[in-house]
C-alpha cells in the first residue's frame, strides 16, 4: 500500500489542495490518516476514488450526489459516464487508465482505449492520451508510488497497442537515402518511446528503420553505412554516472559526423553538456519531435 500527500493528489487529479480539503471537511469524501506532525496522508484506495471523483465531476455530477456512492457504484458509475466525455476532455480517460493500472483491469484498460480510438482516432489517442498517461505513471514509479508490476502491466499493454497499431499503418516505400533510424543504447531496454516515435514517423509517411534496444554502436554504423539515414534518434532513460551519458553522446557525435542525431532525454541531460555537438539536439516532448520532421 502506498501513501500520498494531499500536494500529490493534487498533481494527480488536478484538484487543488484545499478543495479536497473541503470535500473532506463537507462531504466525508477522502478519510486520511495523520502522522504525528499532523500530515494528511492518502492511500492508494482513496487516491482511486478521488480519481474517479474526477471523472464524475467532469461529466456533470455533483460532489455531493458522487460522494454518497459506495465504491462499487463509484466504479460502475464511472465507467459508464465515461463513454458520454467530450471528445476533448482528454484528462479524464487518463485519470481512468491510472485507476484502471492501480487494479490491474485489463478489460477495463483496454475498454478505454478502444473507446478513444472511436472517438478521436488512433494517432489523437497515442498522441494526446497515451503520451502523457505514460509520463504520469512513469513519474508515479520513479517516485515508488506505483509499484514496479504496475508499471509493466500498464507499458506491456500500451506496447502491444502501439505494436499493433503500427502494423496497421501502410508501409513506407524505400528510399537509396534518407529516414529516421531508431534504436536504444547498451542497456536501454524501455522501447514505448521508440514505438510512439515510429508510429508518428508511419503515419506522417516518413521512412524508419527500427533497431530496438540495446543496440551497440557498432552495429549501429553498419546500418548507418548501408542505408544512410538522416537521422539518428535515440532515448536515454536508465539512470546512468554522468561521465557515461556525456561519453556516449560524444561517442555518437563524433561516429555519425554526417547525420542529424536526436536524443530524447531528461532536461537535466543536456546540462551536462558544456559544449553540446553541433548535430546533437535533445528532445523532452512529442511537440518538439514532431515540429522537427520534415
Amino acid at each position: 500500500m502506498n501513501y500520498y500527500s494531499i500536494k500529490e493528489l493534487e498533481n494527480y487529479s488536478g484538484i487543488k489542495a484545499h478543495t479536497i480539503r473541503m470535500w473532506e471537511k463537507r462531504y466525508s469524501l477522502l478519510d486520511p490518516t495523520r502522522t504525528d506532525t499532523n500530515i494528511r496522508l492518502y492511500d492508494d484506495d482513496q487516491l482511486l476514488k478521488l480519481l474517479n471523483t474526477v471523472t464524475l465531476l467532469e461529466s456533470g455530477w455533483k460532489i455531493s450526489k458522487v460522494s454518497k456512492l459506495s465504491k462499487t457504484e463509484l466504479k460502475e458509475t464511472t465507467t459508464k459516464c465515461f463513454e458520454g466525455l467530450a471528445d476533448d476532455n482528454f484528462q479524464v480517460p487518463i485519470n481512468a487508465l491510472i485507476t484502471a493500472t492501480f487494479d490491474f483491469d485489463e478489460i477495463e484498460f483496454e475498454k478505454i482505449i478502444n473507446s478513444c480510438n472511436q472517438k478521436i482516432g488512433v494517432y489523437k489517442t497515442i498522441t494526446l492520451i497515451v503520451y502523457p498517461f505514460l509520463h504520469r505513471i512513469g513519474m508515479m514509479w520513479r517516485l515508488s508510488e506505483i509499484s514496479p508490476a504496475q508499471e509493466h502491466f500498464a507499458s506491456n499493454l500500451i506496447r502491444q497497442k502501439l505494436i499493433a497499431s503500427i502494423d496497421k499503418l501502410p508501409s513506407v516505400k524505400n528510399k537509396p537515402t534518407g529516414g529516421v533510424a531508431l534504436f536504444l543504447a547498451n542497456d536501454e531496454y524501455h522501447e514505448l518511446g521508440l514505438l510512439l516515435a515510429q508510429y508518428i514517423l508511419k503515419k506522417k509517411e516518413i521512412k524508419s528503420y527500427y533497431l530496438g534496444s540495446n543496440l551497440p554502436i557498432q552495429s549501429l554504423e553498419i546500418m548507418v553505412n548501408k542505408c544512410k539515414p538522416e537521422v539518428l534518434l535515440t532515448f536515454l532513460i536508465t539512470r546512468k554516472p554522468h561521465e557515461q551519458i556525456i561519453e556516449y553522446i560524444s561517442e555518437l557525435s563524433d561516429t555519425f559526423k554526417h547525420q542529424k542525431i536526436w536524443i530524447a532525454a531528461h532536461r537535466s541531460v543536456p546540462q551536462l553538456i558544456k559544449n553540446p555537438p553541433h548535430n546533437c539536439q535533445f528532445m523532452h516532448s512529442i511537440a518538439e519531435f514532431e515540429k522537427s520532421l520534415p
